[in-house]
């Protein structure tokens, strides 16, 4: 079992990468998610974006 915000944290990120809303970066051929780094506005722009035509309409 995995502590309760860890849990809830790791579902809703697993959403926003199936929906496409979110996608990381990739190193090496492999796709990271980094909480604790920066958010390019154009990476912004693209979650608004697809969130928007994909998940709200």
């Amino acid at each position: 079992m995995c502590a309760r915000r860890v849990c809830w944290r790791a579902r809703q990120l697993g959403w926003a990468l199936d929906a496409g809303v979110m996608d990381g970066r990739e190193i090496d051929g492999t796709r990271y998610l980094d909480p604790q780094g920066s958010a390019w506005r154009s990476a912004v722009g693209k979650m608004t974006a697809t969130l928007e035509r994909d998940v709200l309409q």
